[in-house]
Formats: structure tokens, sequence, C-alpha cells
């Protein structure tokens, strides 16, 4: 047999191992079931308004958040979940380049005092939640319910036009690396709704 072409089967194989390797290695986040925007359903919906009110916004680079862990599950008010809320402004009303801290206090004073309806107007709302079936019960820590892995973290927004929650996409979380690309992923979809 021909030394060179068994020098280019061995090249050809060795290829596709090696990028079936790269491929699991870069597979840490998975996208559970790709969704087309699916609304959810009202009882949902009713949660996740409640969820918009759950503590005060602080500002940062252009949105708002609840700072520290989030909206955290609370058994007793029976929410649906360890949630991340990012508000964008849709009118952009702070400018990053020349803004005051006069500013930054006067317009999260404005958030904080709005009522939902007002929220899902004025701002592009991600909210990047984990429900409680993914969350185990702590004692004794600074948060009460952490989520364990592997879960399933859902980004849901709301869609003013249409005037209703939708479902954007899922993420299953397997392992510590693939969160912290989950977090990255977060942050860059917050970017993109600036």
């Amino acid at each position: 047999m021909n030394p060179f072409l068994i020098l280019f089967i061995l090249t050809l194989c060795s290829c596709g191992l090696k990028n079936d390797a790269d491929k699991k290695a870069d597979n840490t986040i998975e996208i559970k079931k790709k969704v087309d925007k699916i609304p959810i359903d009202s009882i949902t919906s009713i949660k996740l308004d409640e969820m918009l009110k759950c503590d005060e916004y602080t500002y940062g680079d252009g949105y708002y958040t609840i700072p520290y862990n989030g909206c955290i599950y609370d058994s007793i008010k029976d929410n649906l979940g360890k949630s991340y809320i990012f508000l964008i402004p849709k009118d952009n009303t702070i400018d990053d380049s020349n803004v005051s801290d006069e500013l930054i206090d006067k317009e999260t004073q404005i958030v904080n005092n709005s009522s939902v309806e007002d929220i899902k107007e004025k701002y592009n709302i991600a909210i990047f939640l984990i429900e409680v079936k993914y969350l185990k019960k702590y004692v004794n820590a600074e948060e009460t319910f952490y989520q364990e892995f592997p879960y399933v973290e859902k980004y849901i927004s709301y869609n003013f036009d249409l005037k209703q929650w939708e479902l954007i996409d899922e993420f299953s979380i397997k392992n510590i690396d693939a969160e912290q690309k989950m977090d990255e992923r977060m942050w860059y979809i917050v970017e993109t709704l600036k």
C-alpha cells in the first residue's frame, strides 16, 4: 500500500477525532430546547409581574437590576424561583458618558416607584429564571435556596406590543464552567438590549 495514502488516511482520522473532542469541550452550555418566543401562561405571568417589584433596583451601566442575588426564592411568597432581572430603558434616559450621581439617583427612584405596567411600558425586560424545582434549601447560608447542578435557566422577556411574557430560551447548566459561561451569555444578552 502506498505510504502517502496511509499517511493521508491517518491525518483525516486524527482531524475528525480532534474536532469531536473540541466540540465536547465547548459544549458546556446546551440550549435545552430552542424555543420561538413561547407565550407564558396567565398564572406564571402574574408571578413574573410580582417579581418585577420583589426589591429595590440599582443602576449599572445602562440598565437597572436588583443587586447581589437578584430575586431570591421565597417559599412564603411562592414565587417561581431565583431570578435575575434587568430593566433596560427604551429611551436611554441616562447617557453613561456624562452622568451625575444625582441623575442616577433620580432615575433610580423613578424606577423603584413605578408600577409594574409602567415598567413593562418603559423598559426592555430580561429575566433569567432558575425554577424552584432546581433549588435546594440550605440552613445557615446567605441565601436559603441555591441551585444544584444540573439545572435549567430560562431567559424570559416581556413583549409590550403583544402585552405578554415570552420564553425566549432555556439553557441547561451542568457544571460550574457552564454556569460561568451562562453568566457571560446573560451579560451579552443584556448588552444587546441596550
